[in-house]
């Protein structure tokens, strides 16, 4: 009778639990959904306002720039009747910038740095001087800097390129023409280089907008979840403390039957459990068998990439591996993979994310000479026209770098740096 009680009872409060529960469970659903939003919206802004501060020192350039101008320099400017022609080009520059009237295209014989340069004749008379007479021309720099380089376009920015690809278009050279003409010169640059920093950043602003709408919205809602979690949870803690006091009552009088009953059960999802896991460790163990018999073969293709395919490129290196290396393999009985991935044979994924955060670019024909440079027995010759070789095997090697960093066969020191790097171990 007793156990008849306590059952009724335990019947009562397990189904209330259960509904507590089951509210629980919902309200955590909701809760770990809002997080989430939240999380990914944080991610979202902070990768926006790192993009955005990649650009602002460009601006700060430009600004910097305009405010070491002083109307007295901007007057000699003025006064000049036959100012050189980097000034000359300087305005050019800002003209373009300005979307002002240009010259018609004529070639011309200007002089920089003392160097005839052959290129077209400036537009500096009429319209520049035009632009420089202005009394309001600090003030225009100064607002375009804060607004107009927002309105660039692309082909602004390209008709800057003939002016900024000139080897002597430099800060340096307009400063021994003019006080006034160094910075501008480092305005016009700067303004190039906003532009295309800021190309990437300004739809992320806008679609950041949006996020912060949506994440005030998430954290409503994970303010309102996390009420109503706090409720269900002091919920589901009476009814555990009733079902916990009705249980330790049935527990006293069922204690063996339920330990029996608790060790057969235990029996039979271990029974059933490892019966799973059988099917598991056959399929296991028959996938590395023919990984097996395949590794002679797949050892050979990637040995014969790593010793033949650092020259050539991507297209043709796919083309050597499957038909040449892959297909010889097959001709010869040799088991192996069909379409080997070197990549993923020769190096895992977290190398590879170590490489990338050294420096290594993520596209496959950068890994694939990565993979070369690091496994191969011999130093590579590296063509690197881009500099991106280069600056991951510094980030690679900076704990190795010698105190006095990067050498080259006409210094001076050559031998004593070479006998101290081999001596201490260094790279």
């Amino acid at each position: 009778q007793a156990t008849q009680e306590t059952n009724q009872m335990l019947e009562g409060l397990q189904v209330s639990s259960a509904q507590a529960q089951q509210e629980s469970e919902q309200v955590a659903e909701i809760k770990a959904k809002c997080e989430a939003d939240a999380s990914r919206i944080a991610e979202e802004k902070a990768a926006c306002e790192a993009d955005l501060a990649k650009a602002q020192p460009f601006v700060d350039m430009a600004n910097e720039a305009i405010n070491s101008i002083k109307p007295n320099d901007i007057n000699e400017i003025k006064a000049n009747k036959k100012p050189t022609d980097i000034i000359k080009l300087i305005f050019d520059g800002l003209l373009i910038l300005f979307m002002q009237p240009l010259l018609p295209v004529s070639p011309a014989t200007l002089n920089l740095k003392k160097t005839d340069v052959d290129f077209m004749e400036s537009s500096f008379f009429p319209y520049g001087q035009k632009l420089v007479g202005s009394n309001s021309f600090l003030k225009d720099l100064q607002a375009f800097g804060a607004v107009g380089k927002d309105m660039m376009n692309e082909e602004t920015v390209e008709f800057l390129f003939p002016y900024l690809d000139l080897e002597n278009f430099q800060p340096v050279v307009a400063k021994g023409a003019s006080q006034a003409a160094e910075g501008l010169c480092i305005y016009v640059q700067a303004m190039k280089e906003y532009y295309y920093a800021a190309k990437i950043v300004r739809p992320k602003l806008e679609a950041l907008a949006v996020a912060m709408g949506q994440l005030d919205e998430a954290n409503a809602n994970l303010a309102a979840a996390e009420k109503r979690l706090e409720a269900v949870k002091a919920k589901v803690a009476e009814l555990q403390t009733m079902f916990e006091n009705q249980m330790a009552e049935k527990k006293r009088i069922e204690d063996g039957a339920n330990a029996l009953a608790k060790k057969a059960q235990q029996a039979s999802d271990l029974i059933n459990g490892l019966s799973g896991e059988q099917k598991r460790w056959g399929e296991d163990a028959e996938a590395m068998v023919d990984l097996k018999r395949r590794l002679v073969g797949d050892c050979a293709v990637a040995a014969a990439f790593v010793s033949y395919c650092g020259p050539l490129n991507q297209d043709f290196r796919a083309y050597v591996l499957r038909d040449k290396f892959a297909g010889d393999c097959v001709r010869r009985s040799v088991p192996v993979t069909d379409s080997l991935d070197v990549i993923n044979f020769s190096v895992d994924a977290a190398t590879i994310a170590d490489w990338n955060m050294e420096g290594l670019p993520t596209d496959p024909l950068s890994i694939q000479n990565g993979i070369l440079i690091t496994q191969a027995s011999r130093y590579p010759l590296v063509v690197d026209p881009q500099g991106q070789a280069l600056t991951w095997i510094r980030s690679r090697e900076s704990e190795r770098t010698p105190h006095f960093g990067v050498t080259a066969l006409n210094h001076p020191k050559l031998k004593d740096q070479l006998e101290f790097s081999m001596a201490e171990g260094k790279a």
